[in-house]
């Protein structure tokens, strides 16, 4: 019985060594007899199956097609990739076309169209209201995405190559290219989740910092607007993932502006949202809302511990604020000498604004005069 297993693993062995070699030569006869019949490339399939995965859908696909596709793109999409609409901004058939010529110019190192660019990053503005910078961030992970993949499915494609030297050699290879097939995934996967982080951190940290400038404006209501960009960095928000260190700064900045206008609930809300995202809230933020819950005495203590301009700042907004104009302006009058780094900009305000109405003018106009203008 043994000799007879010996035989068939044997000839097993020597006709898989035969397959490239047969394969081999039916392509070269049919090319021979036939020869507009060659394809110049199997890219459309490699890309056509990588896009899909990534979020493309096609309905034409088969019912086990599709199953595939799923199934492969859970281990494989990124998080932002499920979104309905970026899978519908890859399923069109222009979006297809350019994201393919740039990847086959990125593969070759060749110059990217511009025509190809423009045309992905329009139309994912046309289904999304994100800024540019978040269309030309999902076009760079796309094609990092399809660029891997296909790359990944060449390296594969040599392993068939390996029959010639039997079972044990093809497993034990085998399990090489898988394991860097694997690695390329996961290498893949990272750097495009990294870089859509790094976009909607960036976009995220902008739009605060431009809220905060304005929130000195007449009539600007600061806190709606920080009230909207928290939606924006929730899990359905268009900046989910940006780090949980740019959530943290937003959510500070609520717990200080909600508990600076006495809207207690909503200071202990983003409160909990801080807790829950592991990072402490800033020695600020909590004499605010100390302040708020009645203990002002103890928000004045935390914050006059903070020899910095923006501690010096919040200690004036707190006397104004939870005492009166004459505290906030004895309390500024120890402050000499006056110059423009000893409070921030937005103190600065708050402490001319003060002096004008309190019969202090002339000392108020004084002092800008002396600033330079930046």
């Amino acid at each position: 019985m043994s000799d007879w297993l010996a035989l068939i693993k044997l000839a097993l062995s020597g006709l898989l060594a035969a397959l490239p070699t047969l394969r081999r030569g039916k392509a070269e006869r049919e090319a021979g007899k036939n020869p507009h019949s060659v394809p110049e490339s199997h890219f459309d399939d490699l890309f056509n199956g990588a896009i899909k995965r990534l979020g493309a859908v096609s309905y034409d696909d088969s019912l086990w097609e599709q199953f595939k596709t799923t199934v492969g793109a859970a281990f494989v999409r990124p998080d932002d990739f499920w979104r309905p609409n970026i899978m519908g901004w890859l399923s069109r058939p222009e979006v297809n076309v350019a994201l393919g010529n740039l990847v086959k110019a990125n593969l070759v190192s060749a110059p990217e169209s511009r025509n190809d660019y423009e045309t992905l990053v329009s139309t994912y503005l046309l289904l999304s209201e994100d800024p540019r910078s978040s269309a030309e961030h999902y076009v760079f992970a796309a094609v990092a995405f399809l660029k891997a993949s296909i790359q990944g499915a060449v390296i594969v494609s040599g392993i068939a190559a390996l029959t010639q030297v039997g079972f044990g050699s093809v497993l034990e290879r085998f399990d090489e290219q898988k394991s860097k097939l694997d690695e390329i995934i996961a290498t893949q996967t990272l750097f495009a989740s990294e870089a859509i982080a790094a976009h909607h951190g960036e976009d995220a940290e902008n739009t605060l910092n431009a809220i905060l400038k304005r929130r000195a404006t007449p009539g600007y209501d600061a806190l709606a607007e920080l009230h909207e960009l928290t939606r924006c960095i929730s899990n359905d928000g268009k900046f989910s993932a940006a780090p949980s260190t740019v959530k943290a700064k937003i959510y500070d900045w609520v717990v200080r502006l909600a508990a600076s206008g006495s809207q207690i609930e909503k200071a202990e809300e983003a409160l909990a949202k801080l807790t829950a995202i592991g990072h402490p809230t800033s020695p600020i933020a909590l004499a605010w809302l100390e302040s708020a819950r009645g203990d002002v005495d103890a928000a004045l203590r935390k914050v006059r511990s903070i020899e910095t301009a923006e501690g010096r700042s919040n200690t004036f907004g707190i006397l104004r604020v939870k005492k009166d104009a004459a505290a906030a302006l004895a309390y500024f009058d120890t402050q000499v000498p006056y110059t423009p780094d000893k409070f921030t900009p937005i103190g600065w305000v708050s402490i001319t604004s003060c002096l004008t109405t309190n019969g202090r003018l002339r000392q108020g106009t004084e002092l800008l005069s002396t600033f330079p203008v930046s």
